[in-house]
């Protein structure tokens, strides 16, 4: 979300609070997919748990005094296979 490249050069954009939870809003209803009975048991315990760390991830905007900070803080910890 904050990353992007122009012209080759990688840099960090600015977002908002809106922004951050738009993205927020697509990645619940995704992880709501995981999280039924038959695909979540599916999944290995760790991409279980990761799930478990993004999601709380998500819920947590309270702990972030700007949206770039709290958009850092999803992207820290997205699961790399979803």
């Amino acid at each position: 979300m904050r990353k992007q490249r122009i012209d080759g050069i990688d840099s960090e954009r600015d977002v908002d609070w809106e922004e951050v939870e738009g993205f927020r809003s697509s990645a619940l209803g995704l992880i709501d997919e995981y999280q039924g009975a038959m695909r979540w048991a599916d999944l290995t315990t760790d991409q279980q748990n990761e799930l478990v760390v993004y999601r709380r991830a998500l819920l947590d905007r309270h702990l972030h005094a700007s949206a770039n900070d709290w958009a850092d803080a999803i992207f820290a910890v997205m699961p790399s296979w979803l």
